[in-house]
């Protein structure tokens, strides 16, 4: 399934809203290695530029493990920047749009009292 929700935002920078459902490792062994993006974090409910979409998976490294874990089942907002990627598919690859993160994780509370990226 592609998300065409996501298509009109195609490398833009976009707000993002959603409530933490999941924080857990791809891969158990490798959660020792800071540089790999090992940590998943899965949101539901979420909201990009008025766009509503179920879910959405991050890819974060280490360090963000706790950070999440803090967050979970908590509302959160962000800035991210929506980026294509090459999804394998039964016969062929599609192209999908996923997230890239361009500031933390914080609550939707923190995120309006500090308003970061404002000038």
């Amino acid at each position: 399934m592609i998300r065409e929700q996501l298509r009109p935002f195609r490398n833009k920078n976009v707000v993002v809203t959603g409530r933490v459902e999941y924080v857990g490792y791809k891969n158990r062994l490798n959660r020792d290695i800071p540089y790999l993006r090992n940590v998943k974090i899965l949101l539901k409910d979420v909201q990009i530029n008025g766009a509503m979409i179920d879910h959405i998976w991050l890819f974060e490294r280490q360090k963000y493990y706790d950070i999440g874990f803090s967050l979970l089942y908590k509302k959160v907002k962000f800035r991210a920047t929506v980026v294509p990627y090459l999804k394998e598919g039964a016969h062929c690859f599609k192209e999908d749009y996923g997230l890239q993160r361009k500031s933390r994780l914080m609550t939707e509370a923190e995120y309006n009292d500090n308003k970061p990226f404002i000038k």
